[in-house]
């Protein structure tokens, strides 16, 4: 064996631990120093509801739809955070013959979700 000649199944086991070793790097860097990508998601309620007199007093949900959380589960996204919008509804804005002072007058208008997923180089 001479010195400086490389033969070529050394120069190809010496290129495959060479791109091992650079993959084994990504993916240690991508468990050490995670990076994060966020996405939101809005609902609105199934029907709008007057917000003044007597249609103030209709009940309104916001429906989450399981099919879509399932498929923004297998995307990788996590829901990190929730939290309602209310609106506020007058049922006896201007109206003498309802009693007036505290009323429960608020309800769901929106809700928002926050979803993250860890971002990988390779994605």
């Amino acid at each position: 064996m001479e010195i400086g000649k490389v033969t070529s199944s050394e120069g190809a086991r010496t290129l495959a631990l060479a791109a091992l070793s650079l993959v084994v790097l990504l993916c240690a860097y991508a468990i050490l120093f995670p990076k994060w990508e966020y996405t939101s998601l809005k609902l609105f309620p199934e029907k709008e509801a007057e917000r003044v007199d007597k249609g103030a007093f209709a009940f309104t949900t916001i429906r989450l739809e399981s099919e879509h959380m399932a498929k923004l589960g297998a995307q990788g996204w996590e829901l990190v955070s929730s939290s309602l919008e209310h609106e506020t509804a007058y049922p006896n804005f201007g109206r003498s013959e309802y009693v007036t002072g505290l009323q429960p007058n608020v309800r769901p208008q929106a809700m928002l979700l926050v979803f993250k997923r860890q971002k990988f180089p390779w994605r």
